[in-house]
């Protein structure tokens, strides 16, 4: 499946290749979709703020929200969905990772682990589970209420941290 990646992915190393391999469960089709729309720099700007000291620098949140709006396809309405429900899902296979293996496995991201294993430890698998769920519940309820995008992000952003 690299192979045929690989074709597809030309200028991408084989590392950034694995990875995106591995958060795709293998869907050439998800993982072309996820570099198409910076998903790795999306999850890298979501592990560095989560990490960062509290309370969250509301500057640094609105300065990630314009840079994902920057690379955005035009033609995409979606995107901020998109993008929001692959944290999620990146979060959500993280965690469970973490769960059967507390050491956390091997690392997509850098400091990925450790935002997981902080994540767990402040609320618990049950706790994180719950998080996720409302925030997949906003990203919903903020399309069918045609939410601006930005409140939406800041909202969800949020919800992961409290």
């Amino acid at each position: 499946m690299l192979r045929i990646l690989g074709v597809k992915m030309e200028g991408y190393d084989s590392g950034t290749m694995e990875v995106i391999y591995n958060l795709s469960n293998g869907s050439a089709g998800v993982a072309l979709e996820m570099l198409s729309e910076d998903i790795l720099e999306c999850l890298e700007d979501i592990v560095a703020l989560l990490l960062s000291p509290r309370p969250l620098n509301h500057l640094k949140i609105e300065t990630i929200f314009d840079n994902w709006a920057r690379s955005a396809p035009r033609t995409e309405p979606n995107w901020l969905e998109q993008k929001l429900l692959i944290v999620i899902f990146w979060m959500s296979q993280g965690i469970r990772r973490v769960a059967q293996d507390p050491s956390g496995g091997r690392e997509n991201l850098s400091n990925e682990n450790s935002l997981l294993k902080i994540l767990v430890g402040l609320y618990g698998l049950s706790g994180m589970c719950e998080k996720l769920t409302k925030a997949e519940e906003l990203i919903v309820r903020s399309k069918r209420l045609n939410l601006d995008r930005k409140e939406t992000f800041f909202s969800f952003v949020g919800m992961l941290n409290d």
